[in-house]
């Protein structure tokens, strides 16, 4: 009461402590915390993205190689369809159609299979090999946006079948 104490002060140095300022725990808002966090997962989700891609390639030129079978086949059909006054412009809107839903029926057909395939890899799969429990988050953004890309790739692995079409 009244008196005031004073105990003996100790610095860091003294002990022969280190002390460090970038521990997990040194954030100041969890979204820094979560920030950190994922940037150890980068390179992972880097390799991940590019494998996606190098997977959707080869799918395209898969479709091209389907297509071009195709206009092989049916060069009868072509045939009869110049004779009854088909266009170029025509016939190769049809190969480009072909092309066009064979893509957006393989995206509709992996979304479904997609979703609970990713959400067993993150929270199964992914958890044990890295030793977290990782969240799994559903990004609706993240399809359409593959939907774009697979629009995008049927367009063009089915243009240069089209244009051979439009030469029978």
């Amino acid at each position: 009461h009244g008196r005031e104490h004073s105990f003996p002060t100790r610095r860091s140095s003294d002990l022969n402590f280190a002390v460090l300022r970038s521990n997990l725990f040194s954030a100041s808002t969890v979204t820094e915390m979560v920030d950190r966090r994922m940037s150890n997962f980068a390179v992972f989700i880097g390799l991940l993205t590019v494998m996606a891609l190098l997977v959707a390639i080869v799918g395209g030129i898969g479709l091209g190689g389907t297509l071009s079978l195709g206009v092989l086949e049916r060069t009868r059909e072509i045939g009869v369809m110049r004779a009854i006054g088909a266009s170029s412009r025509r016939i190769s809107l049809m190969f480009v159609g072909e092309g066009l839903i064979q893509s957006v029926m393989s995206w509709l057909i992996a979304v479904p299979l997609g979703i609970p395939a990713a959400y067993f890899m993150a929270t199964v799969v992914l958890s044990r090999t890295f030793g977290d429990a990782l969240l799994y988050h559903f990004s609706p953004t993240g399809i359409v946006l593959w939907l774009a890309i697979v629009v995008v790739l049927g367009s063009v692995a089915s243009w240069l079948p089209a244009r051979s079409a439009t030469r029978v």
